[in-house]
């Protein structure tokens, strides 16, 4: 169930605090993927992280977030599943959600509210051919 509005503003400031951190395992993860460097350890680090964003952020009704990291998870989950090679194009694909992702959160921060994440859900969908 969503928080209200008050409640949001109320639990705003704990969101941002466990956000960041998931938002940062997923840019580490991503960028030691594009380095060649892809371990079960860092996929399953990724795919948890993704899972936990999207959870929070529909808790907090912050629907952008969600719906980027939900696709984020899905494609992680794909991975662990060995239904998806992570190829330059998909890891390329992941940072820019993860960088998307992060420009949001910091939107919300400044209280300019999210920012719209289709550009970067299109993206991941079409080179992973998974959709939300």
């Amino acid at each position: 169930m969503p928080l209200t509005p008050d409640d949001q503003v109320k639990y705003k400031s704990l969101y941002l605090q466990t956000a960041k951190p998931y938002i940062n395992e997923l840019q580490n993860a991503f960028t030691l993927f594009s380095q060649g460097n892809v371990t079960p350890e860092e996929i399953e680090i990724a795919h948890r992280a993704a899972h936990s964003l999207t959870s929070q952020s529909n808790m907090m009704s912050y629907t952008q977030i969600a719906k980027l990291a939900s696709l984020v998870e899905k494609v992680m989950k794909a991975k662990v599943d060995n239904q998806l090679e992570l190829t330059p194009e998909v890891v390329a694909a992941l940072k820019a959600a993860a960088d998307t992702l992060f420009n949001t959160v910091a939107s919300i921060e400044n209280d300019t509210g999210e920012t719209d994440v289709a550009t970067g859900v299109e993206n991941l969908s079409k080179v992973t051919q998974i959709l939300i």
